[in-house]
């Protein structure tokens, strides 16, 4: 479905989806060599790349993010019950 939104030019910021879609490496991997932004639910114990870290352990890395990282979100379930935290390459220093 996204390869053919890309080749008909359909225009799109950046993509969304849940934990069964960011199981797909290939799917991210996909995304990353044509530079499609994403957000990706993932398992803790699953491994992503990360262009300052290079391949990770989701855990790994939220275990070194500074509390100051972490945003809450509104969820279906209440306020707290979303939340995130962006990562930056000054995020991954220590990971080198």
């Amino acid at each position: 479905m996204l390869q053919r939104a890309v080749e008909a030019g359909v225009a799109f910021a950046w993509v969304t989806a849940d934990e069964a879609y960011g199981q797909s490496k290939s799917l991210r991997c996909w995304m990353e060599q044509r530079a499609i932004s994403h957000v990706m639910c993932v398992k803790t114990s699953d491994t992503v790349i990360t262009r300052g870290a290079g391949e990770r352990r989701v855990d790994e890395l939220v275990a070194g993010l500074a509390p100051q990282a972490w945003k809450n979100g509104e969820g279906p379930i209440g306020r707290g019950a979303l939340g995130g935290a962006g990562v930056g390459e000054q995020d991954l220093q220590g990971f080198r």
